[in-house]
């Protein structure tokens, strides 16, 4: 199911991140990022993945690491 067919968006509408959860989200993985690849910036990356499957992907895993980080940061909040 892609996200367009999800139930809970009967719009088909795709919700991007807010810019400011987007940019905190970005900031728990950029420095991991660059670090596993010299020479290279996050900004790099996210440039390259509007033309490139490749570079798409990888944002994306990139991305569901700072979402899994960002939970496990508003659990350890909460305890």
């Amino acid at each position: 199911m892609t996200p367009s067919e999800h139930p809970a968006n009967p719009g088909g509408m795709i919700e991007l991140p807010d810019k400011p959860d987007s940019a905190c989200l970005e900031s728990l993985v950029r420095a991991d990022y660059e670090r596993c690849h010299p020479g290279e910036t996050f900004e790099d990356l996210k440039r390259r993945a509007r033309f490139a499957a490749d570079d798409k992907g990888l944002l994306r895993e990139w991305m569901t690491l700072a979402q899994q980080r960002a939970a496990k940061r508003d659990a350890v909040e909460k305890a």
